[in-house]
């Protein structure tokens, strides 16, 4: 079953759950997502990324790894050798 909020009013603050259905019957809420009040408008959640120095995000995939009904992400990075065309360095000959 899906479910769209068409109409949601982005003046208030809005929360959103979810509920499984197991054999018909239904299951806990899960804990709340919320939006604030007048949020900026993007088709994305931005998430803060602490990448080692040489390291550059590559891709991210999102899952329930482990069963227990909430998601995991999992982001690969890309490791860029010492010397290579975006960290050039000059050698004398």
């Amino acid at each position: 079953m899906c479910c769209e909020d068409t109409i949601p009013d982005l003046t208030k603050a809005t929360a959103y759950t979810v509920r499984p259905i197991v054999e018909g019957k239904e299951g806990e809420a899960s804990a709340p997502f919320r939006i604030a009040a007048n949020p900026p408008a993007k088709d994305y959640l931005g998430i803060a990324l602490k990448t080692p120095w040489g390291y550059s995000p590559n891709d991210c995939s999102v899952g329930d790894l482990d069963g227990d009904g909430e998601y995991e992400m999992v982001r690969s990075r890309q490791n860029y050798p010492r010397f290579n065309h975006l960290s050039p360095k000059r050698r004398k000959a």
